[in-house]
């Protein structure tokens, strides 16, 4: 769970957003970063429940929001280490 862009936060003043959390995970031992080869290997995505943005209101509301149940959807060793901020 890297940290948000920050151009996300433009998006939630739309009247009527909606945010769908999604994840997606494996695709580091498809495509290691320091290897010029791709490999076969499970990639998973998973859906969460979308929500309205204007239900998490504040700067960063709707991201802090959506993080957590970004989360909630990732297996153990996918989680973020304790304290890590959801966003930058």
């Amino acid at each position: 769970l890297q940290p948000f862009l920050r151009a996300g936060g433009r998006y939630l003043g739309i009247e009527g957003m909606q945010i769908l959390p999604m994840v997606q995970t494996g695709t580091e031992r498809v495509f290691p970063i320091d290897d010029p080869v791709m490999h076969p290997h499970e990639v998973r995505i998973a859906f969460g429940e979308p929500f309205a943005a204007a239900d998490f209101p504040g700067r960063h509301g709707a991201l802090a929001e959506a993080a957590r149940r970004m989360a909630l959807l990732l297996p153990d060793e996918y989680q973020p280490p304790a304290g890590q901020p959801a966003f930058g």
